[in-house]
């Protein structure tokens, strides 16, 4: 599991478990970003206060701070 405040890495991590070696990778980035279902980025969006929260449970937003 990803404990990141950032949607992006959900995304790639999601990307990335569907790319595969054997085709140009604009394309299957291009094909699979295309086919990921409007509700698994509208989930990611709507659970960001709740990442926000798991993040500073375990003190990223302390180590954050203290290395800018």
């Amino acid at each position: 599991m990803i404990t990141d405040i950032n949607l992006i890495e959900y995304i790639w991590d999601s990307l990335k478990k569907k790319i595969s070696r054997k085709v140009p990778i604009n394309f299957v980035i291009s094909t699979v970003w295309q086919a990921l279902p409007q509700d698994h980025l509208k989930n990611l969006d709507e659970s960001t206060q709740l990442r926000v929260l798991a993040c500073t449970a375990v003190g990223w937003y302390w180590r954050i701070l203290e290395n800018p």
